[in-house]
């Protein structure tokens, strides 16, 4: 006749099992967190590259005037410090000719981050694209199909994206995070005390906070690269 499992050998499985469920959480943790290190990485990277090329041609990659000079063949840009249409992904073709970023860019491509593991149909690959408003140049994380702005990582993890390389605040500084789809004002990434206002690259100002409850990957993350007119 088969004996009963004893107390104390089911308090031993239920460690066991327990060691286990922590481990494999343990686990899960230090590869979020790695890929959170890699894009801050890779942001601090595109930031040294852009203030080099700045620095050596006088000029944004991308809006860069006398690339076909410099590189024969090349695309210019229209020297208005604005990169802005076809000039965002030349911006990528720029700093690959002055060999300051790793990959290859024929200037109809950037980089994609995996940013988060997400459901097929909140795509998983976030696209790295240079967009502009009247106050400045930013390098915006977005979808690669569907509503470019809906998101791709979220808010607790754009959150701990700016406690490390900025102010927390989702509206201010070199890390501006959103969800803005369809003039909808606030959806499961920021908001700000006066609801009527859009969190996005527009409104730069006022009270607002991450919605750390919400579990969606609902936040764009934007790294800034210059403020203001001057850029």
């Amino acid at each position: 006749m088969r004996k009963a499992f004893s107390l104390v050998e089911l308090s031993i499985v239920l460690i066991i099992i327990g060691l286990l469920v922590a481990g494999v959480s343990s686990g899960t943790k230090l590869i979020t967190q790695a890929k959170i290190n890699r894009i801050i990485q890779d942001y601090a990277n595109y930031d040294q590259a852009v203030s080099t090329f700045k620095a050596t041609y006088d000029s944004w990659p991308g809006d860069y005037t006398e690339a076909s000079i410099i590189w024969s063949g090349e695309t210019n840009g229209n020297g208005d410090n604005i990169i802005a249409g076809g000039e965002s992904l030349q911006f990528w073709r720029h700093l690959y000719l002055a060999e300051l970023v790793s990959g290859s860019y024929t200037g109809s491509n950037s980089p994609d981050f995996n940013i988060d593991k997400q459901p097929a149909s909140l795509r998983p690959l976030a696209h790295a694209a240079l967009y502009n408003n009247p106050q400045y140049n930013y390098l915006g994380t977005i979808r690669t199909s569907g509503d470019s702005w809906a998101g791709v990582i979220t808010a607790q993890k754009a959150y701990n994206i700016e406690s490390k390389m900025d102010d927390q605040n989702p509206a201010t500084g070199k890390i501006v995070s959103f969800h803005h789809v369809s003039g909808e004002p606030i959806l499961d990434c920021a908001a700000r005390t006066d609801t009527s206002v859009a969190v996005n690259h527009a409104y730069r100002t006022g009270d607002v906070k991450y919605i750390l409850s919400a579990d969606g990957p609902y936040c764009t993350i934007n790294y800034v690269f210059s403020i203001d007119n001057g850029r």
